[in-house]
């Protein structure tokens, strides 16, 4: 019987100060990584792994909002809730990894709490946690840059995003090269994503944050730990039959040939 399990780790919140999101933040030094807040030291953090637990994780590598995540915690303990609900405005950071006893946890998604809200059924006590991955960098962070005639479009990127303040994730980072550079002055101003985005889109390309990570691939492309899903829904016929070195299908090992 596979055993499920599961760790819910809660961290101290992602303190940082309004200056880090203005113009020209020295970003080099400020990265936001969940890793810096979420600690094995029980000082510091809060972890879950024996709780009945719910959760719906949502992530689209293709849109231009935070990757959201719920996840439902029967029965929390009163210090834990009281510590989410007194700090469910400062961005707490989370670390949630779930799997099988027989292979082990791994991680599947990594945040900050948006909201919490905390309620009573009979004898249960229910607490429901909204998690947003990367949600306050998407939100708070602006900039203001003016590119000459010529610039790679490349480095437009990479400025845009050493200034959101995230760990950028080198195996999903796709450059255009020296070919494709801006034919007039190019200025950037206001909050960062929809301009990393409206760049994105103009050449098939996507923006996201997954799990505390930048990504910025093609739009039909996918990374090299990611695998190709096949299914009616994405437009297999039939059921794949075993190939030979030849290359011809060996119709006497299929389940329905006798």
């Amino acid at each position: 019987m596979l055993i499920r399990e599961y760790t819910l780790t809660f961290g101290k919140p992602v303190s940082v100060s309004i200056d880090s999101f203005s113009p020209y933040g020295a970003w080099t030094d400020k990265k936001v990584d969940i890793d810096d807040y979420v600690t094995s030291s029980a000082e510091s953090s809060w972890q879950l792994n024996s709780h009945n637990i719910k959760f719906t994780v949502e992530k689209d590598a293709t849109s231009s909002s935070a990757n959201t995540a719920t996840i439902i915690v029967y029965n929390m303990k009163e210090s834990v809730a009281n510590y989410l609900d007194e700090n469910q405005k400062k961005n707490v950071s989370v670390i949630l990894k779930a799997g099988y006893k027989d292979s082990g946890i791994r991680e599947i998604l990594r945040g900050t709490v948006a909201t919490v809200t905390d309620v009573r059924e009979g004898t249960e006590r229910i607490t429901t946690i909204t998690v947003s991955d990367g949600g306050l960098n998407f939100k708070e962070t602006t900039t203001s840059r003016v590119y000459p005639t010529g610039t790679k479009v490349d480095t437009i990127i990479s400025d845009l995003m050493d200034d959101i303040g995230l760990p950028k994730k080198s195996s999903c980072i796709v450059t255009y090269g020296d070919a494709l550079t801006v034919t007039s002055p190019y200025t950037v101003s206001g909050n960062i994503v929809p301009n990393i985005n409206r760049l994105a889109r103009r050449t098939r390309m996507a923006y996201s944050v997954q799990d505390g990570k930048q990504h910025y691939m093609a739009i039909d492309g996918r990374s090299a730990n990611q695998a190709a899903y096949v299914s009616e829904d994405t437009g297999l016929i039939g059921s794949p039959k075993p190939i030979n070195k030849s290359g011809t299908s060996q119709q006497g090992d299929t389940p329905n040939n006798k």
